[in-house]
């Protein structure tokens, strides 16, 4: 969930910014555009992507970073490229905008 309250369903890549651009071979992915006031949020800031292993986010070389909280709260920088594994419940941030992984069950 973001922090303005929509929820997305990520079932491959999606990509957060103030107005995402995917890259090369990134044609499919879903495109998120994050209103923001300030400036600390990038052109496509973060990616959120999910594969055989699970749910993962990835900085795209924003200006102001992308971290994610640990258990005990603290936020731990995302370095830029790198699949970083997210489980239901971590926050994640980017910019000054945060959002929540959380898992949907079909029935």
């Amino acid at each position: 969930m973001l922090g303005d309250g929509r929820l997305i369903e990520v079932e491959s890549l999606v990509l957060l910014g103030r107005n995402p651009q995917p890259r090369a071979g990134e044609d499919g992915a879903e495109l998120i555009q994050i209103s923001v006031s300030s400036r600390t949020v990038s052109k496509t800031h973060i990616a959120i992507g999910v594969d055989n292993k699970g749910m993962y986010v990835m900085d795209r070389g924003s200006t102001n970073g992308s971290a994610i909280a640990g258990s005990n709260g603290t936020f731990e920088p995302c370095a830029p490229g790198d699949q970083v594994r997210v489980r239901e419940g971590q926050v994640v941030s980017f910019g000054e905008q945060r959002f929540e992984i959380r898992r949907t069950y079909g029935g």
